[in-house]
């Protein structure tokens, strides 16, 4: 029983934590002005529009998820330093992967 018990504990889901939601998300970028928090926000949105379904991309870009991920990508252009550079990178992945599929990839051109 004590074993049930600590296997249930350990399987329930945890808590997320931060943006959900393509709105969420937007606004985080926003209104997130720390580069390591702002590393891991971009980290953490990579891996939505990678795992979400493509009604969650076209939300992000149609709340200005696209644009917003552009003007940060602009302004790591003109910062020197690892987390930028590091930053930089994450957007590059999150705009590869906001454009892997028909949708993204109109929302671009």
């Amino acid at each position: 029983r004590e074993m049930l018990r600590n296997f249930h504990v350990k399987a329930q889901p945890r808590q997320r934590h931060g943006p959900n939601s393509p709105s969420e998300f937007v606004d985080a970028l926003k209104t997130t002005e720390r580069p390591p928090a702002m590393l891991e926000l971009v980290t953490t949105l990579r891996v939505s529009l990678t795992n979400r379904a493509v009604s969650w991309l076209r939300d992000f870009g149609s709340q200005g998820g696209l644009d917003t991920i552009m003007c940060l990508l602009k302004e790591c252009q003109y910062v020197e330093s690892s987390v930028h550079n590091r930053l930089e990178h994450e957007c590059v992945r999150c705009l590869k992967a906001f454009m892997n599929n028909k949708h993204g990839l109109s929302q671009v051109r």
